[in-house]
C-alpha cells in the first residue's frame, strides 16, 4: 500500500482561494520507504516536481513495517514514527541525518501486547512528542518523548471510564507545550484532546458525541485548530488554552459524506484542512479557515483516478501548499498536489490614508486593497516603506519613507502573484509641515470615569489638535463604582485606543454603573443546521449573565440537553445534535461562590430515514 499519510513543513496560512492546485509527478510505488522533497527550497521543488524515493531503515527481524508520521526541523533533521511487526506489532520510530534513515529503539509500554505510533511532532532535534495507541489488555492511548538520545513513555490522560482511547495527531509548540487528539469510547465514540505541560498529560475533551478527531495545529499554547469528523460530516474544533469550541466547517455542496483528515495553522485565523468527499466516489477535499468560516477549495483530482484522497497537508506560504495522499488508477498510487503561486492574482491598492505627509517621512499609512495575505514589500515610489505590517488580506500598516515635498507617487503592494498595477487610487503626495486635525474626546452613561491621552484629560480638556499622521493613544479609567463599557467612535472595544489623526476625530467612552442586585444566568442560542437536515451545532453565549459588584462570574456550567455536559469560564461554547429538540440548562457561579441558573429550549434539523 502506498498511502503518505503524514508530511510536515512549516504550517499554511490557507488554500488560494481559486482552484490553484495541480498534481506533481512523484516516485512511487513505495513499499518500505520514504517519500522525501529533493529539493531544499520549497520553490524550485514546485517548479522540478523532483520527488524521490528515501530507503528507511527496516528493524532487524521484523517481517514488516509501516511508517505513519514524520516531523523535521531542518533538511538533515527528522524524526518518523510508525510500527513494524516483531512478532508482534512494536512502535517504530527512525531518525534521518540528512542522508541516511537510523532505527531509534522506541519505548514500548510494560506489558503491552502491541503499539503503534500514528503521529510526531518536533520542535528541535532533541525534543518530539510521538503519540498513537497500545494494547494493554485494550487499546489505550500511548505517548512517547524523545531527547536526542532515547525514547521515554508519557503516560497519558486517558479519560476515566473509558474503554479504550486513541491519539492520532499532535502539535507541539515548545517542549512543555503540546496538544494530541483522536478518540475514545464512553460508552460511544466521543472525540478526545489531551495536552501536555512538559511534566504530565491533562485531558480537555472537546464537546460533541459520535465524533473523532485525526489532526491538530496549534500556533501558541493556546491557540490549535483540530480536525476530524462527526457521523458523516467534516467536523473542526478550536482550543483557546481553555476550552474547545466547533467551528463550522464547510461541507460540500452535493457531498454525501466528509472527512478531514490533516490541518495546518500560521495563526488562530488562518488554517489549511485537507481530506476527502463522496460525490458520487470518494474526491479529494481542501478547506481553508479565516478565523471566522472554513470554505471549500476545489482540488485537482487526477484525471484517470477513480478515486482519491488527502491524508496531509502543509504550506510555506498561503500560495505555496503541498498535499499528499493516495489515489486509485487502475491500483493503489502514491498522489502528491501542490498549489501553484504562478496563478494567484497580483496584489490591488484601492486606498491610500493619509494620501499625504511631510517629505521628513514618518506617516503610518493604512494601504487598503486585495490580495495582501502574503505581501512582502510595500514601495512609495521606489523607496521601501520603513515599516510594514499586514493587517490582514484587505489592509496594510506601511511608515512612509523620507520624499521630496511637492512630489506626487505611487504607493504598490508586491506578493507572489507580482506588484500592484499603478492607478490615481495609490497616489500619496509629499508635503510641507502637515495640517494640524482636532481630537474631541466625550463621556456618556451611567457610570463615571476619566479618559487620558496626549493632550487630553477629560473631564476637563476633552479636545487637543496634533499634526496629521499623528498617532494618539487614548485610555480610559472607570471611577469608583463604575466599569468602563467600551468606545465608540473612532474608537472600538474596551482596551487602550490608538486614533492615527488622519483628519478630526472624536470618540466616545461610555461608563456602566456596576449593578448591584443579584447574580443572574442568561444565555442565547442559535441552532445551525448542517445542509443534509440530520442534526445541528448549537451556539450559546451567556454574556447577558449580571454577577453583583466585587464578585465576577468565574464559572459556566452548561448541560446541552443531550447527554453532554461542560464546564467553561468563557460565556461562549457549542454542541453538536441530532434533529429535534432540546432543553439546555446554565449555571452560573461567581467568585463568592453564589450560583445561579436557567433554561431554555433549542431545535434543528428534521431528520429522515437517512439519518439513521
Amino acid at each position: 500500500m502506498s498511502d503518505l499519510l503524514r508530511v510536515l513543513y512549516v504550517p499554511s496560512k490557507r488554500l488560494a482561494r481559486t482552484p490553484l492546485w495541480f498534481v506533481l509527478r512523484i516516485a512511487g510505488p513505495l513499499t518500505a520507504a520514504l517519500l522525501i522533497f529533493a529539493s531544499a527550497p520549497v520553490a524550485s521543488a514546485l517548479a522540478s516536481s523532483e520527488w524521490s524515493v528515501e530507503p528507511s531503515s527496516n528493524p532487524a527481524g521484523a517481517s514488516s513495517s509501516t511508517l505513519y508520521g514524520v516531523s523535521c526541523t531542518s533538511s538533515s533533521s527528522c524524526i518518523a514514527v510508525g510500527y513494524e511487526y516483531d512478532p508482534t506489532e512494536q512502535a517504530l520510530a527512525e531518525s534521518w541525518n540528512g542522508t541516511s534513515w537510523t532505527v531509534e529503539p522506541s519505548s514500548d509500554p510494560a506489558g503491552a501486547s502491541s503499539s503503534y505510533l500514528d503521529a510526531v511532532s518536533c520542535t528541535s532535534s532533541s525534543s518530539c512528542t510521538a503519540v498513537g495507541y497500545e494494547y494493554d489488555p485494550t487499546e489505550q492511548a500511548l505517548a512517547e518523548n524523545w531527547n536526542g538520545t532515547s525514547w521515554t513513555v508519557e503516560p497519558s490522560s486517558d479519560p476515566a471510564g473509558a474503554s479504550s482511547s486513541t491519539l492520532y495527531g499532535v502539535s507541539c509548540t515548545s517542549s512543555s507545550s503540546c496538544i494530541a487528539v483522536g478518540y475514545e469510547y464512553d460508552p460511544t465514540e466521543q472525540a478526545l484532546a489531551e495536552s501536555w505541560n512538559g511534566t504530565s498529560w491533562t485531558s480537555s475533551n472537546p464537546a460533541g458525541p459520535s465524533s473523532t478527531l485525526s489532526a491538530v495545529s496549534c500556533t501558541s499554547s493556546s491557540s490549535c485548530t483540530a480536525v476530524g469528523s462527526s457521523g458523516y460530516q467534516n467536523l473542526a474544533e478550536s482550543w483557546n488554552g481553555t476550552s474547545w469550541t466547533a467551528e463550522l466547517s464547510s461541507n460540500p455542496a452535493g457531498a454525501t459524506s466528509s472527512t478531514l483528515n490533516a490541518v495546518s495553522c500560521t495563526s488562530s485565523i488562518s488554517c489549511t484542512a485537507g481530506g476527502y468527499q463522496y460525490d458520487p466516489t470518494e474526491q479529494n477535499l481542501a478547506e481553508s479557515w479565516n478565523g471566522t468560516s472554513w470554505t471549500a477549495q476545489p482540488s485537482s483530482n487526477p484525471p484517470t483516478a477513480t478515486s482519491s484522497y488527502l491524508n496531509a497537508v502543509s504550506c510555506v506560504s498561503s500560495s505555496s501548499c503541498t498535499a499528499v495522499g493516495y489515489q486509485y488508477d487502475p491500483t493503489e498510487q502514491n498522489l502528491a498536489e501542490s498549489s501553484n503561486p504562478a496563478n494567484l492574482p497580483a496584489p490591488s491598492v484601492t486606498n491610500v490614508s493619509p494620501s499625504s505627509g511631510p517629505a521628513a517621512g514618518g506617516t503610518v499609512v493604512t494601504v487598503t486593497g486585495t490580495g495582501f495575505t502574503d505581501a512582502s514589500a510595500v514601495n512609495f515610489g521606489t523607496a521601501s516603506a520603513t515599516n510594514m505590517t499586514v493587517d490582514s488580506a484587505t489592509q496594510i500598516t506601511a511608515t512612509a519613507p523620507a520624499g521630496t515635498t511637492g512630489t506626487a507617487i505611487d504607493v504598490t503592494v508586491t506578493g507572489p502573484g507580482g506588484t500592484s498595477p499603478t492607478s490615481s487610487a495609490d497616489t500619496y503626495s509629499y508635503t510641507g509641515p502637515p495640517p494640524q486635525e482636532t481630537l474631541t474626546v466625550t463621556t456618556a452613561g451611567t457610570g463615571s470615569g476619566t479618559v487620558t491621552g496626549s493632550g487630553i484629560s477629560c473631564p476637563g480638556t476633552c479636545t487637543a489638535s496634533h499634526s496629521q499622521g499623528t498617532s494618539v493613544t487614548l485610555t480610559a479609567t472607570a471611577g469608583s463604582g463604575s466599569t468602563f463599557g467600551g468606545w465608540s467612535g473612532a474608537c472600538t472595544g474596551t482596551g487602550a485606543c490608538t486614533i492615527t489623526m488622519s483628519a478630526a476625530e472624536s470618540a466616545t467612552a461610555t461608563f456602566t454603573t456596576i449593578p448591584t442586585g443579584p447574580l443572574t444566568a442568561s444565555f442565547t442560542a442559535n441552532a445551525v443546521v448542517i445542509h443534509n437536515r440530520c442534526g445541528f451545532i448549537g451556539a450559546f453565549n451567556a454574556s447577558a449573565s449580571v454577577a453583583p459588584a466585587g464578585t465576577p462570574i468565574t464559572q459556566y456550567a452548561w448541560n446541552f440537553g443531550n447527554g453532554i455536559s461542560a464546564v467553561t469560564t468563557s460565556p461562549e461554547t457549542g454542541a453538536s445534535y441530532s434533529a429535534g429538540s432540546y432543553i439546555v440548562k446554565l449555571t452560573v457561579t461567581d467568585a463568592a461562590g453564589a450560583t445561579a441558573s436557567t433554561s431554555r429550549a433549542i431545535s434543528g434539523g428534521s431528520g429522515s430515514l437517512k439519518c439513521t
